[in-house]
């Protein structure tokens, strides 16, 4: 039998529950319980190497989420299964950007802007959706942006409007039965929808 490799839990709780008193609670298996995504990726320890696995609950984040260089192998996970019950949305745009980070850590303009930014290796994501709400018009927009190897997003979702993915200098592992693989170079996919009133969807699934 494989040994089964070591791990550690995190929940974030439902959005709209009470910010730090979220904080204190503890879950069913005795998990330690976040208020917001950031809170329970900020608790993963720097320089981390467990498999950190961060259950999100049904509903919609209203938050940028930072996956810092020094916390490797986080996986976000949406407990629902299907990546339309939980949402991580947030409205960054290349000219104008809102986050708990500075622009000396996060970047600026285009590379800054993501709704999700990731930094740290080896990160996973599933059932999620990822969403910049920022509205059409408002210039470059990203909501997923990867500058780390071997991550992988399995039964994933990316809506915007414009520059909804970007990577440099990152390998993205099978998104199930879509691979991007990138290696080296500075590469933006820049997908436009063919419906004007509608959002752009790419569906790994």
């Amino acid at each position: 039998m494989a040994q089964q490799q070591p791990r550690r839990v995190l929940r974030v709780a439902p959005p709209g529950r009470g910010g730090a008193r979220a904080e204190a609670e503890r879950g069913e298996e005795g998990e330690a319980v976040f208020a917001t995504v950031q809170a329970a990726v900020d608790a993963v320890p720097v320089g981390n190497r467990v498999r950190t696995v961060i259950r999100l609950a049904p509903g919609t984040y209203r938050e940028p989420v930072y996956v810092a260089k020094a916390k490797n192998l986080v996986t976000l996970s949406g407990e629902a299964g299907s990546p339309e019950a939980t949402v991580i949305t947030w409205d960054n745009t290349a000219t104008r950007i809102k986050h708990s980070q500075s622009s000396r850590v996060i970047g600026t303009g285009t590379f800054g802007c993501g709704t999700i930014i990731v930094e740290g290796e080896d990160f996973i994501a599933e059932n999620i959706t990822f969403e910049n709400s920022a509205p059409q018009g408002s210039g470059q927009a990203v909501a997923l942006r990867v500058t780390a190897d071997r991550c992988a997003f399995y039964n994933c979702r990316f809506l915007g409007w414009q520059v909804t993915v970007t990577s440099s200098s990152a390998t993205l592992l099978p998104c199930w039965n879509i691979a991007i693989f990138i290696a080296n170079q500075r590469v933006t996919l820049l997908l436009t929808a063919g419906n004007p009133h509608q959002k752009l969807l790419v569906m790994c699934s």
